[in-house]
């Protein structure tokens, strides 16, 4: 890592990085994981990839999500810093975000009981 990045080194360790994306108010990253784990815990995140994913675009339409191709970026990316900066001054951020992941994960199944049912019924007989 450049030394000029140093000072914004994580120096937590691993185990621990959903304790702090749960805490923080915005994640923003070239991680789509990182960003859909944020997305859950309740953390309104910026996806910067050209790789497009299913699972983002369902939590873009959500609102907890946004996704940005560089590819498309005009002005050296100045419409990524312009979101971001919409979010950083966006009054109570970190509950609307709680919001929308509860929003979001209402609309979902719980994958676990549904299997656990689906082999019950349709396996077992």
């Amino acid at each position: 890592m450049p030394d000029q990045f140093a000072p914004y080194r994580l120096t937590i360790p691993p185990e621990e990085i959903h304790n702090l994306l749960s805490v923080s108010d915005l994640y923003v990253g070239e991680g789509a994981t990182m960003a859909s784990e944020a997305a859950v815990l309740g953390t309104s995140a910026v996806y910067i990839s050209t790789l497009p994913l299913g699972y983002i675009s369902d939590q873009e339409q959500h609102g907890i999500v946004k996704h940005f191709n560089p590819e498309q970026f005009t002005d050296s990316g100045k419409c990524v810093f312009e979101y971001i900066k919409t979010l950083v001054d966006t009054p109570a951020l970190k509950a609307r975000a709680k919001a929308q992941s509860m929003e979001m994960l209402a609309d979902k199944i719980e994958v676990t009981s549904w299997m656990k049912d689906f082999i019950k019924t349709e396996v077992s007989g």
